[in-house]
């Protein structure tokens, strides 16, 4: 990954220099080729654990209802592990690569430390493939920084905290935490969700001069009901179970003045 190719991203980023397919540049920025080098295939994934692809056939039914009632449509970012019944949340490079993946109880009675758990490729090499190998970090940075290689770089980026988010949010990237590092650094969009610690995160990157997400906005416009905690998922499931069609236009929530602080 070049820095200059970043500071130059930093100061051009309203406009793009050359009528070129847009993840084109974003992978030479991100130096996909080397990072492609890394990447392990799907059906790799699915043969040492099992994994299923989403359908609504009997044995992946309970992962395919979790995703549908969640507003997932997509299938192609997720697989299903039937044994342990947990959502695999795919990081795809290429199509069919993954450089990282979060898995995802959905029965709700697992311990606390199991219900989420992100993989790395360092984590990937180690504990799965059980292969000593380097990898570089920057690389192992960009392996949890869900969607980064299907965005537009030179457009405003989204990010939010996680992967489920940033699929049902237009070129939206997820950090699977609000205190993950992005390994990056260009003029992101904040959306970190509504409780403390996104409000918390979301202060500090107001204070940084970056646009955050103002919540407060948003609940006061849709008439949003009391939830102790608020995310985009929950949101859009809002919207389709109260027959809410307009459309949301979701930069006009955003921010950079500090003033606004009150209404994250």
């Amino acid at each position: 990954m070049s820095l200059s190719s970043l500071t130059y991203m930093s100061n051009n980023i309203t406009s793009t220099p050359y009528k070129r397919n847009t993840s084109e540049i974003t992978s030479e920025i991100l130096d996909k080729s080397e990072v492609l080098k890394y990447a392990i295939t799907r059906e790799l994934l699915k043969k040492i654990f099992g994994f299923l692809e989403i359908s609504n056939c009997k044995e992946c039914y309970a992962g395919y209802k979790y995703l549908i009632d969640r507003c997932q449509y997509c299938f192609h970012y997720f697989l299903y592990d039937p044994k342990g019944k947990y959502i695999i949340i795919l990081n795809t490079i290429d199509g069919d690569k993954i450089i990282g993946f979060q898995t995802r109880d959905i029965t709700g009675r697992k311990p606390k430390q199991y219900r989420f758990q992100t993989f790395n490729l360092a984590r990937i090499y180690r504990d799965i493939l059980k292969t000593n190998i380097d990898i570089p970090e920057s690389i192992n940075t960009l392996s949890t920084v869900f969607n980064i290689f299907n965005v537009d770089l030179y457009s405003q980026v989204l990010v939010t905290e996680g992967p489920m988010d940033a699929f049902l949010l237009p070129n939206c990237i997820a950090t699977s935490g609000a205190t993950k590092s992005l390994g990056i650094d260009l003029p992101f969009w904040f959306v970190y969700d509504s409780d403390k610690t996104g409000t918390d995160h979301a202060i500090e990157k107001l204070q940084e001069g970056y646009q955050v997400f103002m919540w407060e906005k948003l609940k006061k416009d849709l008439n949003l009901p009391y939830k102790k905690k608020w995310d985009i998922n929950d949101v859009i499931k809002w919207c389709r179970d109260n027959s809410y069609t307009q459309k949301i236009y979701w930069s006009q929530y955003f921010s950079n003045d500090i003033l606004d602080g009150l209404d994250i």
